[in-house]
């Protein structure tokens, strides 16, 4: 990699005045990581933008193959294009807020992804550049820091020929470097670095302790005393079936609203609830319009989904807006508090679901690490599902969709969950009201 400074006496300080805020130590960036993701993500680049001193975005992507990237970063020419193409997603024109440094982690097993991390400082620095202040390699239990440095001519005239040498600095490992930094006080998210290294699963999303539900038994009991779904066809959907759908979607509302309000799922995990939100996932129109009332609200897909007449043009114009947030392609970014409330709420309800259930509920968590951005794991999520439950149609539908690329909103800073995340999610949680009984 070569720069454009001109070959001379050695003037080769390539850190601009430092902003306000970087992350010298290793467990700094991987908490930083950790908070805006809720992991330390396998294979993946993250990119960590700084603006004002404070962190503005983040973008996490696959790696690319980096079996070519052996001898050094110029010996491929995929990884060199990938890393082009990183960069200029998060610090290219269309970039929003630009970012005036960044903070760099690579994820990996792989001997070349420092290499790798070396194309990237270089798509970042000599194409947009923007400066990056610290870059960090985390293999399995292990982070090394990254730096490029002058390479001298002639160490005896201290000469620089303008190139630079990839150098990793010296290994820490990932737990005592999580414990040891400032900001480990701070840190509210679960521990992710065990024995077996990286942590990525597909379903993390369990009862904890403070969400213990009903027995077996109870719940059962609950099922049994549940009228049956109606049945009806698109054109015989008469007023009395409305009326049990609209109550069914008031439930999720509820649901939804204490769960965002408190940061909690114990509400619906009274028997009745449970056994009543359980039911209704087997209701292919209340299951299509779950998504979109946690992107939403209950407003517009009450017009949009639930509605007798819909061939108004109100209607349709909700109908649209239902669709374009299934699909994560509004033009602003979804209400993000209300997705991770949907996100606790079937994360609570996976133990309990049963087949059509089941599939339900990890097609919809599929669909909210999709929109926050974690494309390989709502890739291997959607993937299990598929095998689990071959016929679920809406799970092959996603599986397609998926394969696509990512969101809308991960793609836009500002309407992304990482955004939100960093601003408002800690802040939220600190001030929440206990649940309701």
């Amino acid at each position: 990699m070569t720069s454009d400074a001109a070959p001379g006496r050695p003037q080769p300080s390539r850190e601009p005045a430092p902003p306000s805020v970087r992350a010298e130590h290793p467990g700094d960036v991987l908490i930083l990581v950790r908070t805006a993701f809720g992991t330390l993500p396998a294979d993946s680049v993250v990119a960590i933008g700084i603006v004002d001193g404070t962190t503005s975005g983040h973008l996490r992507a696959d790696l690319p193959c980096l079996s070519e990237v052996q001898e050094g970063p110029a010996d491929s020419v995929t990884a060199t294009a990938h890393a082009e193409r990183v960069a200029e997603w998060f610090a290219g024109s269309g970039a929003d807020p630009r970012p005036e440094a960044i903070m760099l982690a690579v994820f990996s097993q792989d001997a070349a992804a420092a290499a790798y991390a070396a194309l990237l400082i270089g798509a970042f620095e000599e194409y947009h550049g923007v400066p990056v202040v610290s870059a960090w390699w985390a293999e399995a239990t292990a982070v090394r820091r990254i730096l490029l440095e002058p390479f001298q001519v002639d160490e005896r005239e201290d000469a620089w020929n303008g190139d630079w040498t990839l150098r990793v600095g010296p290994s820490w490992a990932i737990e005592k470097a999580l414990r040891e930094s400032p900001f480990a006080a701070q840190d509210s998210t679960e521990a992710c670095c065990g024995g077996a290294g990286l942590v990525d699963e597909a379903l993390e999303e369990l009862v904890t302790a403070e969400h213990l539900g009903p027995s077996e038994a109870e719940l059962e009991a609950s099922r049994y005393d549940l009228p049956p779904l109606p049945h009806f066809s698109e054109q015989g959907m008469d007023r009395e079936v409305l009326a049990q759908l609209h109550r069914a979607a008031a439930l999720w509302e509820a649901a939804l609203a204490e769960s965002a309000r408190a940061h909690s799922a114990r509400w619906m995990l009274q028997p009745d609830r449970l056994a009543r939100l359980l039911q209704s996932l087997r209701w292919l129109r209340l299951r299509d319009a779950i998504v979109p009332l946690a992107a939403l609200g209950f407003e517009t897909v009450q017009l949009g989904y639930l509605h007798l007449n819909r061939h108004t043009e109100e209607h349709l114009r909700a109908f649209a807006q239902c669709n374009e947030a299934s699909m994560g392609l509004t033009e602003h970014a979804p209400n993000w508090q209300r997705i991770e409330a949907l996100h606790r709420i079937l994360g609570a309800m996976a133990p309990y679901a049963q087949g059509e259930e089941q599939a339900a509920v990890t097609t919809m968590l599929a669909w909210i690490a999709w929109a926050k951005g974690q494309g390989s794991r709502a890739a291997r999520m959607i993937e299990e599902c598929c095998q689990a439950h071959p016929r679920y149609e809406l799970a092959q539908l996603m599986r397609q969709y998926f394969s696509i690329g990512p969101s809308r909103w991960a793609r836009v800073k500002r309407h992304s969950y990482s955004w939100w995340a960093a601003r408002f999610r800690g802040q939220a949680e600190k001030h929440a009201p206990p649940p309701l009984p």
